[in-house]
């Protein structure tokens, strides 16, 4: 099965400070900035901007610096499957290690050097030595109030959360979300503990 997960690394928000001597005209440049101006900017390639309003994705005509209309459909449907699959980017000591790692493991899958699952072991393998080296308990620890943290604030839902936890611990997902599915958070917090201590 083929699972879509797609990083988000940062965002851009705008806002008027409630000590703002002038409020409408802030207000107005956000305006300008997420609205009016938006679609010049994001289809284009020279800003390196991502469509981000329903009407960048409808607009696939705007889009022709990136190649024929066919091409620009194929491009901000690609972006939108991220959007709707997308998880926060890892941010505790080691991430460009991890990455590094991953980046190169998968460049052999991608190269069919190696298989998708060979790629997937030998990354795995690695993540847990690096793991180590940093000191397994701060990792799960620091890892554990990032998921704490993106659960609260609505990026991330209780199975997505369960996922992301197997793949950083090295499971890979192997385990049925499931079996650790609850809706209590005491009920859940016992059951990461059972699992960073390896029990069922």
């Amino acid at each position: 099965k083929l699972e879509y997960r797609a990083p988000m690394p940062c965002g851009r928000t705008l806002a008027v400070a409630k000590d703002s001597k002038n409020p409408e005209a802030a207000y107005y440049v956000a305006k300008l900035l997420s609205d009016d101006f938006s679609l010049a900017d994001v289809s284009t390639p020279e800003t390196g901007l991502d469509p981000f309003r329903k009407s960048h994705f409808n607009n696939p005509a705007a889009f022709s610096a990136f190649g024929p209309e066919k091409e620009a459909k194929e491009y901000l449907a690609a972006i939108a499957n991220n959007l709707t699959y997308g998880f926060p980017d890892l941010s505790l000591p080691g991430t460009a290690q991890y990455l590094d790692i991953l980046e190169v493991y998968l460049g052999k899958a991608y190269t069919k050097e190696l298989s998708p699952k060979e790629a997937l072991d030998a990354t795995a393998k690695e993540w847990n030595s690096i793991t180590d080296s940093l000191g397994k308990a701060n990792q799960i620890k620091i890892y554990n109030e990032l998921l704490v943290g993106w659960k609260e604030v609505g990026l991330i839902d209780y199975k997505l959360e369960l996922e992301l936890f197997f793949i950083f611990r090295g499971t890979g997902g192997s385990r049925s979300p499931k079996k650790f599915h609850v809706r209590k958070r005491d009920e859940y917090e016992r059951n990461i503990h059972k699992c960073f201590n390896g029990k069922k």
